[in-house]
């Protein structure tokens, strides 16, 4: 799942380069659909075929994955002279800057938070009365307040681009707080409530996490450090269920896991606050263009912001794919 979540993100990152946030909030856009279907489709198919039968059909379902990754090629590149040499040392210097070390602290710190209502919301609902067919509508009205999230802040951040840390705060601090109704929450019409906010601020959480590379770090480091960012939220992934299980088992109160995601939540977005004013800085570049002898036509500066465009040589040194077509 991770191989293909980021190796969409990568293309996207690719393929894409003046509305490159709203098409990435729409590839991710599926995720709230899935979420709004599997849950209702999973409990009918548990009814029907028993937890074997159920698990296969969804491995037949998860499969059609790879039809889709089948369509996804890379973009073509041309060939630059013999004589070029190309730095292929992997520059991961990013990675000692401050605002790099806080994104991911935060990355780890709101995955297990992001959890809880996946987790522990069964169980709440059922304590209370509430039944098995109530909760799979809850999990799916999470869906589709996930899907409007993901959309509002894709075209949120396509309109004011160098404010994404900042939106992305709002969301987390958003889900925390949302988590707060759970515990005082008696009535299904309470739950779908809470499910439509909740979902709403964590699909916008869900395109935030990765938006925000764009404005904390410079483009050429971004599938990298989104690597790193998933590689830290799998961590976090590994400890929300075990922890959010033993605070319920140790404390014997249903409220306590949604309290502590909301500090958790609320804690991560306030770590982030002071790098929310970082907006996109970009390197200036040369490019030369060469003829066949390999003597030099023209040079000229651009800003490497549109770095897809470009060959990049060495670290001063870029070849314009387009105007090598043209000449």
């Amino acid at each position: 799942m991770s191989f293909s979540y980021s190796s969409l993100l990568v293309a996207v990152d690719k393929y894409f380069t003046e509305r490159k946030f709203i098409a990435m909030s729409l590839a991710i856009l599926g995720g709230s659909f899935g979420m709004v279907i599997m849950p209702i489709l999973i409990e009918s198919l548990l009814q029907k075929y028993g937890f074997h039968g159920a698990m296969l059909v969804h491995a037949g379902i998860s499969l059609h994955v790879i039809v889709c990754g089948a369509v996804v090629f890379p973009l073509p590149t041309e060939n630059i002279s013999r004589n070029s040499k190309t730095n292929k040392k992997v520059d991961m210097k990013f990675c000692k800057e401050p605002k790099f070390i806080v994104y991911l602290i935060t990355n780890f710190l709101f995955i297990p938070a992001q959890y809880i209502p996946a987790t522990q919301l069964p169980e709440t609902a059922v304590s209370i009365g509430i039944g098995m067919d109530e909760i799979s509508l809850v999990v799916a009205m999470l869906g589709v307040g996930s899907g409007f999230g993901r959309l509002f802040f894709g075209f949120l951040s396509h309109c004011l681009f160098n404010h994404v840390v900042k939106f992305w705060i709002i969301f987390l601090a958003g889900m925390g707080l949302m988590l707060l109704m759970v515990p005082y929450s008696t009535k299904i019409e309470q739950f779908l409530i809470f499910a439509v906010l909740y979902g709403f601020f964590d699909g916008g959480n869900n395109v935030g996490w990765n938006l925000s590379l764009k404005n904390l770090l410079e483009p050429q480091y971004y599938g990298r450090a989104m690597s790193l960012a998933l590689l830290v939220e799998g961590i976090g992934c590994a400890i929300g269920n075990p922890l959010t299980a033993f605070l319920r088992e140790t404390t014997g109160s249903g409220g306590i896991p949604y309290f502590i995601g909301c500090a958790i939540l609320c804690v991560s977005a306030v770590i982030l606050i002071p790098f929310s004013n970082v907006k996109q800085t970009f390197q200036e570049q040369e490019i030369i263009i060469f003829d066949e002898t390999n003597s030099e036509l023209e040079k000229f500066k651009f800003h490497d912001d549109c770095y897809e465009e470009y060959i990049k040589i060495n670290e001063s040194t870029c070849i314009c794919k387009k105007e090598i077509i043209e000449k």
